[in-house]
């Protein structure tokens, strides 16, 4: 019994004494970072926590509100597996009004949509647009409906609101990560432009083409030079300002590119999708305004997404803001009955504040993190992380984080920001949680990110 204490003795001081070397080394690294020029002016917060006991093993700041960027996404996924459940799925159904004569629709064919934010999109088989619109031809097919005498309406009888956020800004909204969520989202409300550009630096860019085609037709007003070899994409588009006005690329692409790919956000994805399926159906379907359709309405087809931990995969896997704004929306209608983000944002931190994290350490505006004016402490996310733990979906959360730097945590970039927050065990078998967010540096982003993933370094 005395050898056991002994032994027990034993391995509890030699963990204090690891705790306390683990403080020092963290402690001298933060120092170090801080103490780098590009730092000179920013705003740091570092919390470390051992994940078996919740108990302290560094903090620097902990408690200070700052822009999360995309470690943000961490509240949304882990608060709609809560209140969505892991094998939540969004509806879209495909029904009709009207009466069927010798194979003529004299009426409306009706999409009545909740938001899915995978409807169209190329990440699953079933969701890719083709395939979509194939399942539309066979549904009308198996009704043999043949043609139609009548409009294609989208209904979406539950949201409110815009599809863009509150707090997101310009230089962000008219590019792919910028896209809106409303209650249809077509293909992830993106789309694609090839850019040629010259082999000098300055030499204009042209415009190829655009993926779908028919984008290429709109008006774009192609301010975009070429950059230095190696510079990446700093092509940003903007949406038209008004009726008649153009949208605008500016910015660079690297020289010497014949097929470099930019991405943009549909302004209105409902209209993308109508036009893909007039081309898809023929011309047997004919679009004509009918005050009133005769006849009920009878249901042809549901279209169902992937499960919400598939959704959640390639959310914090690829960062994707549609994601978390729809997802954002879907929580919102279960707890209030209405889609929209205000909603969204008000359950978001109810569940929050049920669930341990102060109301004033997580102040947001949306469901991604793409907003500027987004505060968040690391003591809030570590709060979150700790809370996802015992959950029963863990695993599935868990294996969503992206391994970065050997690192099980997700990241977060916004102009002047940068955050990690996640979950490292090291090969004794101690595991922690930490969150780490550094606002308002300077200089290149590259220098900031290894100075904190050197931090970082010290919890392997």
């Amino acid at each position: 019994m005395k050898k056991l204490y002994l032994i027990l003795t034993m391995l509890m001081l030699t963990a204090m004494v690891k705790g306390q070397e683990l403080q020092v080394k963290l402690k001298q690294a933060m120092e170090k970072m801080q103490a780098d020029s590009p730092l000179k002016h920013a705003s740091l917060s570092f919390l470390v926590i051992d994940a078996m006991d919740g108990k302290t093993v560094f903090s620097s700041g902990e408690d200070i509100g700052l822009a999360p960027a995309s470690t943000q996404k961490i509240f949304t996924s882990i608060a709609a597996y809560e209140i969505l459940g892991k094998q939540f799925r969004y509806k879209t159904e495909l029904s009709y009004e009207g009466l069927i004569t010798n194979g003529i629709l004299k009426g409306n064919l009706v999409i009545t949509a909740n938001g899915d934010p995978t409807f169209g999109s190329w990440r699953w088989e079933q969701t890719k647009d083709s395939n979509i619109l194939k399942s539309f031809r066979e549904a009308l097919h198996l009704k043999k409906i043949m043609g139609l005498e009548g409009n294609l309406v989208i209904k979406t009888p539950f949201f409110a609101g815009g599809s863009i956020p509150g707090g997101w800004i310009w230089d962000d909204i008219g590019n792919y990560y910028g896209a809106g969520s409303g209650g249809f989202n077509w293909r992830e409300n993106q789309y694609d432009l090839i850019l040629q550009s010259g082999t000098t630096v300055g030499s204009p860019v042209i415009l190829l083409s655009s993926r779908p085609s028919y984008v290429i037709k709109r008006k774009f007003d192609n301010q975009v030079k070429a950059g230095a070899k190696g510079s990446g994409d700093n092509a940003y588009i903007y949406f038209p300002t008004g009726p008649g006005s153009s949208f605008m690329l500016q910015g660079t692409i690297p020289a010497g590119e014949n097929n470099f790919t930019i991405s943009g956000s549909s302004p209105d994805p409902s209209l993308d999708f109508i036009q893909e399926w007039k081309s898809s159906m023929g011309s047997a379907f004919k679009q004509a305004t009918l005050k009133n359709a005769p006849g009920g309405i009878t249901a042809l087809t549901t279209f169902e997404s992937p499960p919400f931990d598939s959704m959640n995969y390639w959310f914090m896997k690829k960062s994707i803001n549609l994601y978390g704004e729809s997802f954002l929306k879907a929580i919102a209608l279960q707890k209030k009955g209405r889609a929209s983000t205000t909603e969204g944002v008000s359950v978001l931190q109810e569940f929050w504040k049920t669930a341990g994290v102060k109301e004033e350490a997580l102040q947001v505006l949306d469901g991604s993190g793409l907003s500027p004016q987004n505060r968040v402490t690391t003591r809030a996310l570590v709060t979150a992380l700790l809370f996802a733990r015992d959950r029963s979906w863990f695993s599935s959360f868990y294996h969503s984080l992206p391994v970065i730097n050997n690192l099980r945590m997700k990241s977060g970039s916004i102009g002047g920001a940068r955050s990690y927050a996640g979950y490292h065990t090291r090969p004794d078998g101690t595991s922690y949680i930490f969150a780490i967010i550094v606002n308002n540096y300077t200089g290149s982003a590259s220098r900031v990110v290894r100075k904190m993933w050197d931090v970082l370094d010290e919890l392997k």
